[in-house]
């Protein structure tokens, strides 16, 4: 684990730390010691590899990664005094998330690059790709769709802001969804926004 007495530099703005953002508003938690990221432990078990190549690209940290006993999941663990409150410094709260209804950083928001990297986070976390499938007349159809599921309304807007600055035509209804209704949108989407989670990119498959 990361040592609490560690000391660390102020985090670096870019293209990574957004993504990471992105992942730990979806999927994580912080506290006063720790920042931990939940996941599927089968679904999501390559991601969580990406991920530790993504926390080592933004901070000088080691986490621990621990899957859960008599649980499908799998916790990854950055601790530290110090660590947390760097993460503070670029904008992230420490408690509930849905009780604070937090928000993207505002350095986030107002880069598009950036924004569209910490989407990527988001959806690969609290998102996924599915398959709608349907008969009419005995003729069976199919087609993909994107949701997106937070309970954060914030969270919920920026989501459905950027895709729409990206060209996209995004629903967002009062069940706490943000969706992409068509395969020609799934596709814009995964070439527009992409993603680092192959739980998606196996069912676009």
């Amino acid at each position: 684990n990361c040592k609490i007495s560690k000391e660390y530099p102020r985090l670096t703005r870019s293209e990574q730390l957004a993504e990471l953002v992105g992942v730990i508003l979806g999927d994580g938690c912080i506290t006063r010691e720790q920042i931990r990221i939940t996941l599927n432990s089968i679904k999501d078990l390559d991601y969580s590899r990406y991920l530790l190549t993504l926390i080592g690209s933004c901070i000088n940290c080691t986490p621990s990664i621990r899957k859960r006993q008599n649980a499908n999941a799998i916790d990854i663990t950055m601790t530290g005094l110090r660590l947390v409150k760097r993460f503070i410094d670029i904008g992230l709260k420490v408690g509930n998330k849905v009780k604070q209804q937090v928000s993207v950083p505002d350095w986030i928001q107002k880069n598009k690059r950036y924004s569209i990297c910490c989407l990527r986070g988001l959806v690969d976390t609290d998102g996924g790709v599915f398959v709608h499938r349907y008969k009419v007349n005995n003729v069976r159809y199919s087609y993909k769709k994107i949701c997106f599921t937070n309970k954060s309304q914030p969270l919920r807007d920026f989501a459905y802001n950027v895709l729409q600055e990206v060209g996209l035509d995004p629903k967002q209804y009062s069940d706490r969804r943000v969706w992409l209704y068509n395969s020609h949108q799934v596709e814009r989407y995964l070439d527009d926004i992409g993603s680092s989670n192959s739980r998606l990119l196996s069912v676009h498959r």
